[in-house]
């Protein structure tokens, strides 16, 4: 699955800047990701139909495990989802977390491994606040600011997406130029975060420009968001967000980062934005 989706992203992309010749003739690319998007389809239905009868034979039983398939019994007790529906939402954890989530979380190494005294900050913070072991509650995470100011700095600096797409629904005026509805409109946010005007000593990684009382109440709050807005917000944005919070929480407590070469991480262009290679970090463990 992890590979079938690395080949959906991969020639989504390069069909995306490419001759629509697919739209009318199966060409071998086409033909390849449409095997790929079915293979992933297909399993990850396989596994939520298996995980759904199991439960409903656990229940009929009353043997189901309190605390167990807790996200997924609760996805079925609610009336207004049909089992499509939960198949799914169910179905973008397996897609959506692959190709988001999973490079975030590099990025974000990557960042700390190059920046040891900020790592360190965010050690103490974590430390401060939470023992190796130790359950991480919502609680702990809300209070680990220096962190979270450390994930936005990382998005900056290595955002996950290219542009934020949208068509029109009406007339729009955009920088003096009439553009009329239905039209599709791209912004690159990624020329902003490298800009001096909006962020002073673009080329650093500084997340205290993060922190209440630095730059951000100078920063415009629609600058950085990564994961949308409003109706638009990505649906897996907290799943994501708890994602990142617990596995940082968890590396930073036991393991040290280092990077050991001197080449910098550069990233790459498959429909989204991924590391040119290998992510070289060390694990040094605290013990």
């Amino acid at each position: 699955m992890v590979n079938a989706n690395k080949v959906m992203f991969n020639l989504s992309g390069q069909l995306k800047f490419s001759l629509p010749l697919y739209k009318y003739i199966f060409t071998p690319k086409w033909k390849k990701l449409v095997e790929a998007e079915d293979f992933f389809y297909k399993t990850a239905t396989q596994y939520v139909n298996t995980t759904i009868n199991k439960i409903d034979d656990l229940i009929q039983r009353s043997e189901l495990p309190e605390g167990k398939y807790n996200f997924m019994t609760y996805l079925l007790s609610r009336k207004e989802l049909s089992r499509k529906d939960v198949t799914v939402i169910t179905f973008s954890l397996f897609a959506d977390g692959l190709s988001t989530t999973v490079p975030a979380l590099l990025y974000n190494l990557y960042c700390l491994a190059t920046n040891p005294e900020i790592q360190e900050e965010a050690y103490r913070e974590i430390h401060r606040y939470l023992e190796r072991d130790e359950p991480i509650t919502y609680t702990t995470i809300n209070k680990l600011s220096y962190l979270k100011a450390v994930m936005k700095e990382t998005f900056r600096l290595y955002p996950i997406g290219t542009e934020i797409s949208r068509i029109i629904p009406k007339d729009l005026v955009l920088s003096g130029y009439h553009v009329p509805a239905n039209t599709h409109v791209n912004l690159n946010p990624h020329v902003h975060f490298k800009s001096e005007k909006y962020f002073p000593r673009a080329s650093e990684f500084l997340p205290e420009r993060w922190m209440r009382g630095g730059e951000s109440s100078d920063i415009h709050p629609y600058l950085l968001t990564p994961f949308g807005h409003g109706v638009r917000t990505c649906a897996g944005m907290r799943f994501a967000e708890q994602d990142l919070h617990v596995a940082l929480c968890c590396i930073l407590l036991n393991f040290q980062l280092k990077y050991p070469v001197t080449d910098p991480l550069e990233q790459i262009y498959s429909t989204l934005l991924f590391p040119d290679g290998p992510v070289r970090v060390q694990f040094i463990s605290r013990n």
